[in-house]
């Protein structure tokens, strides 16, 4: 029960709350211009006006929107598979930590602290949380159309390490479990000293970040131990996931994460 309330805090499907979404229009009212200035947004010129829009039930459970205080933009279904993914990694003993790629205002991380304290498991894990508390990186060739376009969004995205804390602190959650990494994965992830791994989570839409955390993390994941994609159909995503899964002929079956729009998928390291 503390779990599930847990989860539907973060998602804020217990609160009367409301996503605000970014769209291009023309004419900007003095409103517009200063909403533009306390958000930092004075240097993306496409990022023109701030709509906000209210937010259903069921939004807040598919993860539909950019929520305006939420911890986790991925909506109380896909966290609830998150949920049980760590349930199946304590009951089956899979060995390793808990890896976030992408932790925003830090809900997943929050969440799996949580469960490791919830569960007193057979022994101790840590939980990594890597991010860039930068925003977005800067397009490449490599990068889609998708990816651009969330970089001119970069102000939104833009949490700092020490926001991202704070909400841990704030749940509670806050102690020697937690390892921070900060800086682009292709930077942070080869000189990192993680041993193994139960889980990785990657919660980015970009081709580079995904391939970087797959190369470098994936032979240090425990078998049985689960990738979760939590926006495989990005276009970046999914590249980088098809790429690496065909170039080591991976035999994992991948499985869509159960919701109404399938969004995310998961795999598993064969026993």
């Amino acid at each position: 029960m503390y779990m599930d309330l847990l989860r539907r805090c973060l998602t804020r499907e217990l609160f009367d709350d409301e996503d605000f979404v970014f769209t291009p229009a023309r004419g900007l009212t003095w409103k517009g211009r200063a909403i533009r200035r306390a958000l930092g947004l004075a240097k993306h010129p496409r990022i023109v006006r701030l709509i906000h829009n209210p937010q259903t039930l069921e939004d807040k459970r598919e993860g539909v929107g950019w929520p305006r205080s939420a911890e986790v933009m991925c909506g109380s279904r896909r966290l609830e598979f998150l949920q049980k993914t760590l349930y199946a990694i304590e009951q089956e003993r899979v060995d390793g930590d808990f890896f976030e790629g992408g932790c925003w205002r830090g809900g997943a991380v929050i969440l799996m602290l949580a469960a490791l304290r919830a569960a007193r498991g057979h022994q101790q894990r840590l939980v990594w949380a890597a991010d860039s508390f930068e925003g977005y990186p800067a397009p490449t060739e490599n990068s889609s159309e998708d990816d651009k376009e969330l970089y001119e969004h970069a102000a939104y995205f833009r949490i700092g390490r020490s926001e991202f804390e704070q909400n841990v602190e704030r749940y509670g959650v806050h102690g020697s479990e937690l390892r921070v990494l900060e800086g682009y994965f292709d930077r942070s992830l080869p000189a990192a000293p993680i041993e193994r791994l139960a889980l990785i989570r990657v919660d980015i839409d970009g081709y580079e970040g995904v391939r970087a955390i797959l190369e470098n993390l994936y032979p240090k994941l425990s078998p049985g131990g689960f990738v979760v994609i939590d926006d495989y159909l990005a276009v970046g995503a999914r590249r980088a996931v098809d790429e690496y899964i065909a170039k080591h002929q991976l035999k994992n079956a991948m499985h869509m994460i159960p919701q109404k729009q399938a969004k995310g998928m998961y795999f598993r390291r064969e026993r």
